[in-house]
């Protein structure tokens, strides 16, 4: 007889977390569910992120200059789906700014838009104090299994060769 229940147990749940970046056009919003930043160097490699391995690296090896992104987990503001949001090194700066002031990053509204259009373009954040949120809002996702799932797919995409874009926005 199978046993029923409102969600599967915590040790089957998977990290299947939508990867979301800024549009080249428009402004994407939320909350931000993680109290800080976790990053790490990456590449862009054979029409990829992925993660730089160091000493024995791939993209490192084909002389491709590894960069950084941080991460947090954001609530979208109008899909309400739980993602991974991805920024450079720089545009994370006011989430750095933010945290050295002694503020959780948990309930804080984000808005990000490029200030010029193009996928390209520089990054701008803003961030605002959401009182309350921390009780209401999902568990922050854990960003590292996430990503190493994310990640897994692309470098074995990236390895064969693939062309097949394995990221989504």
């Amino acid at each position: 007889m199978p046993n029923w229940t409102d969600r599967p147990p915590v040790h089957t749940r998977q990290h299947a977390y939508s990867l979301f970046r800024t549009p080249a056009q428009g402004t994407i919003s939320g909350i931000i569910t993680s109290p800080t930043v976790l990053g790490c160097l990456t590449h862009f490699y054979r029409g990829r992120t992925i993660p730089c391995e160091g000493e024995n690296c791939p993209a490192c090896n084909d002389k491709r200059p590894p960069r950084y992104h941080a991460y947090v987990g954001l609530l979208g503001k109008k899909s309400r789906e739980h993602a991974l949001f991805e920024l450079t090194g720089h545009a994370a700066a006011p989430l750095y700014d933010w945290i050295e002031a002694g503020k959780s990053l948990r309930g804080a509204a984000l808005n990000a838009y490029r200030t010029r259009g193009g996928s390209n373009a520089p990054v701008t954040v803003q961030l605002s104090q959401m009182p309350g949120l921390e009780v209401v809002l999902p568990e922050p996702p854990d960003i590292q299994a996430a990503l190493e799932l994310i990640w897994g797919e692309a470098r074995s995409l990236a390895t064969n060769g693939d062309s097949h874009n394995a990221e989504r926005a």
